[in-house]
């Protein structure tokens, strides 16, 4: 539930909504997106040394708080 304060309070955490100078959700999930292009584009440009006949057994692995972490799983499942 969203009060009037602009906090979404759940039993586990709260989320604030819009504090002054700190990123939204919708930065973040610009900003995870911009991400997965990176990614995206540095595989497709050569610039990781990945054996292209192996390309689809890859796996990244990406280290981040939770919150960037949901919003790097909405972003690539467009959700």
């Amino acid at each position: 539930k969203v009060g009037s304060d602009h906090v979404l309070r759940t039993e586990t955490i709260n989320y604030f909504l819009d504090p002054a100078g700190a990123e939204t959700f919708p930065d973040l999930i610009a900003r995870a997106k911009r991400l997965l292009a990176f990614i995206q584009q540095e595989f497709e440009e050569g610039t990781v040394d990945i054996d292209k006949e192996e390309a689809d057994q890859i796996s990244i692995l990406l280290v981040t708080h939770g919150d960037f972490g949901k919003m790097i799983y909405c972003a690539y499942y467009n959700l």
